[in-house]
């Protein structure tokens, strides 16, 4: 079965992967070069053990590959309605300044 998993190469060949990734054996892959900068925060995934759980997961809230995709896949079709609908989109800072207004942050500056 495939799965898309997102990732940042570096140009030493380094993949650093968005999301935990769990092997329990070597795989083959295909990589596909996007034409976007990658996000400021990466996370770097080693081999997990496979009987050993990712630390975010447990026994009765591990989420299926598939459940994973169909997530994926539905903000993927929401991101595109607002591109369609003229909606700007925000960058890492925009969101975080908009968390923190939501939060009842106040302004520094």
């Amino acid at each position: 079965m495939m799965n898309t998993i997102r990732a940042t190469l570096s140009p030493a060949g380094t993949l650093s992967f968005d999301d935990p990734v769990r092997i329990t054996a070597p795989v083959r892959v295909l990589v596909t070069l996007l034409d976007e900068q990658p996000s400021p925060v990466r996370l770097t995934a080693a081999p997990v053990a496979a009987d050993v759980p990712a630390a975010s997961e447990s026994s009765n809230t591990r989420m299926t590959d598939q459940a994973r995709a169909n997530v994926w896949n539905h903000l993927l079709a929401l991101r595109q309605q607002a591109i369609e609908k003229g909606m700007p989109l925000l960058d890492w800072d925009q969101i975080h300044e908009e968390v923190r207004e939501r939060r009842g942050g106040r302004r520094d500056d």
